[in-house]
């Protein structure tokens, strides 16, 4: 094989992060390759709610982006993104679709990082898959509204707010992006409730989410 399809050896302590989160990554693009839906949007944020739940210390930061919580230098950087360090390892790939969105193709070493995921994620693997099961029929837009509203309600539980489901609501609508606004507040109170059902609960993990787009060029 080529250098550029080696597997990743992580030889920092930053290293041993990235090697998380292409474990993650590599869990969630195993499972959900077939999937139509599973463009860069649905992968973003899957990527977060995974994050969000395992309770591993992955370096993110989310912000508020018009599809969701994203950290666009985890998933988009050219050096330590994780789509260009898959590319680079053979893990996975991007190929655009005559519709535009942007699908992912599985890579030569994606099954060998896989079983190392299991070594590397130790116990959390299953938290990861419990997340691509939840949402293996769901539409990229569900994804989206499912995982705006966990971060929303995440922040609000780091902030120690007395809160109910209105504020929540409230929050996605009025302080996320105005895109937010296509969505019935009754859409969201079903999301809230399909989200309790399945037991996809924040609990206050993490850092909130910034507001602020970073200025960075991707």
């Amino acid at each position: 094989k080529s250098e550029r399809t080696l597997p990743f050896v992580p030889s920092s302590r930053f290293d041993r992060v990235l090697e998380l989160r292409l474990a993650i990554a590599s869990t969630i693009i195993e499972e959900l390759h077939p999937d139509k839906n599973l463009g860069r949007t649905k992968f973003a944020k899957l990527f977060y709610l995974a994050d969000m739940t395992s309770g591993l210390d992955l370096k993110t930061e989310y912000y508020r982006e018009a599809a969701g919580p994203l950290d666009q230098r985890a998933l988009y950087n050219p050096k330590i993104g994780l789509e260009s360090l898959a590319k680079r390892h053979g893990y996975f790939s991007t190929q655009a679709k005559d519709s535009g969105m942007i699908h992912y193709v599985t890579g030569p070493n994606l099954d060998a990082l896989v079983s190392h995921s299991e070594r590397v994620l130790e116990g959390k693997k299953a938290n990861v898959r419990k997340i691509t099961e939840l949402f293996r029929t769901l539409t990229t837009e569900q994804s989206e509204i499912i995982a705006t509203l966990y971060a929303c309600w995440n922040d609000l539980i780091i902030e120690r707010k007395c809160f109910r489901d209105d504020d929540i609501i409230r929050d996605f609508l009025n302080n996320w992006h105005v895109k937010k606004g296509r969505f019935s507040k009754g859409r969201l109170q079903k999301a809230l409730r399909w989200m309790r059902a399945n037991d996809l609960v924040p609990t206050g993990k993490g850092r909130r989410t910034s507001r602020k787009t970073p200025k960075e060029n991707i």
